[in-house]
């Protein structure tokens, strides 16, 4: 198996995606109650965008093709980049709601 022991297991990869669907369903409930007036056929306020963060979650969940063959360094700096990208869009959309809502 060309991926062999660097890619996570079925285990861990069915963990991160349901805590990417759950993340993303907490979003829409929230959506649901704050925004949404009673008896509307939809919901309103939720937008596309806020499934962004759960998107390494999915990457993790989904299995690379059996052709990829990367190196465990480089294999660790890809995570590290998705890791530090996903923290740096987490710290920049509280702020964003910090000046926006506070």
């Amino acid at each position: 198996d060309a991926r062999g022991d660097l890619w996570p297991r079925l285990r861990d990869r069915a963990i991160a995606l349901g805590a990417a669907l759950a993340s993303l369903a907490a979003v829409a409930f929230a959506a649901f109650l704050f925004w949404t007036p009673a008896g509307a056929d939809a919901i309103i306020g939720f937008q596309g965008r806020y499934g962004v963060p759960v998107l390494p979650a999915l990457a993790l969940a989904l299995p690379p093709p059996r052709s990829m063959r990367l190196e465990e360094s480089a294999r660790a700096r890809l995570e590290a980049a998705a890791l530090g990208a996903t923290a740096l869009l987490l710290m920049w959309t509280i702020a964003r709601a910090a000046t926006l809502y506070g």
